[in-house]
């Protein structure tokens, strides 16, 4: 493991910020206030009735999106069907990420971008 490696992930153990967004043309005002950019994903192992989907959500929480909250919840299928590709009480999931950034952040995003794949 080189020195580089091993600072990188000292810092980030500590709180420090490694990486950050920035993609050309992105205004820098959208970072002017709190913003949270949201990424949900529906995985599933197996096309099976017994095995669940798996749901995944992370949030960013921090002005450089570096640092980010994130959750995993198991979507168990319901008569019929092989695999769930919603997911199922994003609202309850939503209010924990928002109540963790405000903690966080001392206040709540003033935006919020979300992306979802599938």
């Amino acid at each position: 493991v080189s020195t580089q490696s091993t600072g990188k992930k000292l810092n980030a153990k500590i709180g420090g910020v490694n990486f950050g967004i920035y993609v050309q043309g992105l205004p820098g005002k959208i970072f002017n206030e709190p913003v949270m950019i949201v990424g949900a994903d529906v995985t599933h192992f197996t096309r099976s009735d017994q095995k669940p989907s798996i749901a995944a959500v992370v949030a960013t929480c921090d002005r450089s999106a570096a640092k980010y909250i994130s959750r995993v919840k198991a979507l168990y299928p319901e008569g019929e069907r092989m695999s769930v590709e919603y997911i199922r009480d994003m609202k309850s999931v939503m209010v924990g990420i928002l109540r963790e950034f405000g903690g966080i952040q001392k206040c709540l995003p003033k935006k919020i971008i979300y992306y979802r794949d599938g």
